[in-house]
């Protein structure tokens, strides 16, 4: 049996969250949990140790963000997804350092998001 894969999803708008959550599941992945902010993202990594991570790009400061993913990485490597609702250059300029394996835009589409989590855990 191939073991499912894991998933956090880290997002501010929780009804879009729940609503990628239920998705996710659906077409077969485990979505381990979802978080809100910062403090708690850490903790969640260290116990699932998830296989891929969808993250919003403007979570809370984000300037956290790069320090988050260095951090994370030092757990475990995996890839992840930035979301966004700008599509401005200020912003994509923003995702361009962090490596992302993808960058949607929200509200996401799900179509897309299969696709690109296929092509992250290639």
């Amino acid at each position: 049996m191939v073991e499912k894969k894991k998933i956090i999803i880290i997002e501010d708008e929780i009804i879009l969250a729940l609503e990628l959550k239920k998705y996710l599941e659906r077409i077969g992945y485990i979505v381990s949990s979802i978080e809100t902010n910062y403090k708690d993202i850490k903790n969640s990594f260290k116990k699932y140790l998830p296989d891929l991570m969808l993250l919003n790009i403007n979570l809370e400061n984000n300037k956290e963000n790069k320090n988050f993913l260095e951090e994370i990485n030092k757990i475990k490597k995996v890839p992840f997804i930035l979301t966004s609702s700008f599509t401005d250059i200020k912003t994509l300029k923003k995702a361009v350092p962090y490596n992302p394996s993808a960058f949607l835009v929200k509200p996401v589409n799900k179509e897309e998001l299969r696709i690109n989590i296929l092509l992250a855990f290639k």
